[in-house]
């Protein structure tokens, strides 16, 4: 069982995570709504798509839809094909 500051620690991790991992998406776009508004929906998710935590730019209807995606996208593709370094598009 985890302490309570080791359990902060690692959940501050994981949120900073999905705040970058927002920033990236929003750099690497093509999109110009979203590298001039900043409209991303980045979240870290489990193997079994139970949200972890997502970026503060993300919204609850967001969340689910990145929950229902991964879900959706792990019945085409096993996670034990999965690499690190992979990227999936809708």
């Amino acid at each position: 069982m985890l302490d309570t500051v080791t359990a902060e620690v690692v959940r501050n991790a994981l949120s900073v995570a999905a705040q970058e991992a927002g920033v990236v998406v929003v750099k690497a776009s093509h999109s110009t709504f979203i590298q001039e508004s900043a409209d991303a929906s980045t979240a870290v998710l489990d193997a079994r798509g139970r949200l972890i935590t997502s970026s503060i730019a993300t919204t609850l209807m967001h969340s689910a839809s990145l929950r229902a995606s991964l879900a959706a996208l792990l019945i085409d593709i096993p996670l034990a094909t999965i690499q690190h370094g992979d990227v999936f598009e809708q």
